[in-house]
């Protein structure tokens, strides 16, 4: 059970380290019109974490599952799967429809609800994350 704890813990400082780059990312992404493109080192940075995130995602549902922790402590892995699934699909779509309609996704604008929508989804994975730390994280 030491092990799992120790995973448990450093899942979620990873969630909230994640969950800040999520922010800056989205106000960042705010402020390409102004400050100009999005350095591609950040990016492939982005990226990265957000794999490792997805796959430590699936172990940390194995884990909380078999060792019974609170059922709380499985929103963050669930939403972290289901987040990368769909933001998969929506990222073909869009890709998709780029080739379709001519229209090169390098020079598009990001679109300000979907800025807001990171930001908030962002700032749920930090606010909860940290409750759950700070709940379970040091009593398991």
């Amino acid at each position: 059970m030491e092990n799992e704890s120790k995973f448990f813990k450093i899942y979620f400082i990873l969630v909230i380290i994640y969950s800040i780059i999520g922010l800056s990312n989205s106000i960042f992404s705010g402020m390409i019109e102004t400050y100009g493109q999005m350095p591609n080192l950040l990016m492939i940075l982005a990226s990265i974490f957000s794999f490792l995130i997805f796959i430590l995602s699936i172990v940390a549902l194995v884990i909380f599952i078999k060792n019974k922790f609170a059922k709380i402590t499985l929103v963050i892995p669930i939403y972290e799967l289901v987040t990368a699934i769909l933001m998969g699909i929506w990222g073909v779509v869009i890709g998709v429809l780029s080739v379709v309609q001519a229209n090169p996704i390098d020079n598009q604008s990001i679109p300000l609800v979907m800025i807001i929508v990171g930001f908030l989804t962002s700032l749920f994975e930090l606010v909860f994350s940290a409750y759950v730390l700070k709940k379970y994280g040091f009593n398991q």
